[in-house]
C-alpha cells in the first residue's frame, strides 16, 4: 500500500530502505513518469516478508547529510549518504545496517542534515518516549549494527516511530 509520497526535482537520487536492512540508491530518471492508473516500476526487489520502511530523495550531485536508521530493539546509527552506492533500481541492494537478534529489523530510515536537525524522538509501542540530541547518535559505516539509542522499561517493547526535530 502507498504510505507516503515526496516531491523531487527530476534530477534527484532516491534511496529506499527495507525492514530487513537492505537499501537501493538510484537516479529518479530510472523511474519514468507514468499515468495515475498504472502500476509503476520496481524500486527495490523485496525478499519474502520484507517491505520498505523509508524513502528519501536528495540532490545527486551534492548529497548532503546522513541516513539515520533505527531498529525495533532501539539500536541505531547515522551513515553518510556517500556510503550508499548508486545502483540500478529493482535490485536487492546493499546493507544499510547489520541485522542481528540484538538489533531486530529496521523500523525507520530518515535523511538527517546536521545543519537543520538537532534532536530525534523515539516512540515505543508501549508508549515510552525519549528525545535524544543528534550528537549522541554515532556516524558509522553501512554494514555495522549501530548502538543502543533506547532501552525499554517493558519486556517485549519495541520502537514504533522515529521523528526528527528541526532546529528553531
Amino acid at each position: 500500500q502507498l504510505v507516503w509520497a515526496k516531491l523531487t526535482s527530476g534530477k534527484d537520487d532516491v534511496l529506499l530502505v527495507t525492514h530487513l536492512g537492505k537499501s537501493v540508491r538510484f537516479s529518479e530518471k530510472e523511474a519514468k513518469s507514468q499515468g495515475r492508473d498504472t502500476i509503476g516500476v520496481h524500486g527495490v526487489k523485496l525478499a519474502k516478508g520484507d517491505f520498505v520502511v523509508g524513502m528519501e530523495s536528495f540532490n545527486s550531485e551534492k548529497p548532503v547529510g546522513d541516513i539515520l536508521v533505527v531498529s525495533q530493539k532501539g539500536v541505531g546509527k547515522r551513515t553518510a549518504i556517500s556510503q550508499f552506492p548508486r545502483q540500478r533500481r529493482g535490485g536487492q541492494g546493499v546493507k544499510a545496517i547489520q541485522i542481528t537478534s540484538k538489533t531486530g529489523n529496521l523500523v525507520s530510515a530518515l535523511l538527517i542534515e546536521e545543519k537543520a536537525v538537532d534532536q530525534i524522538i523515539l516512540n515505543s509501542s508501549q508508549g515510552q518516549v525519549i528525545k535524544l540530541p543528534l550528537s549522541s547518535v554515532p556516524r558509522l559505516s553501512r554494514a555495522t549494527q549501530g548502538v543502543i539509542l533506547m532501552r525499554f522499561s517493558e519486556p517485549g517493547d519495541k520502537i514504533a516511530a522515529v521523528a526528527k526535530l528541526e532546529k528553531s
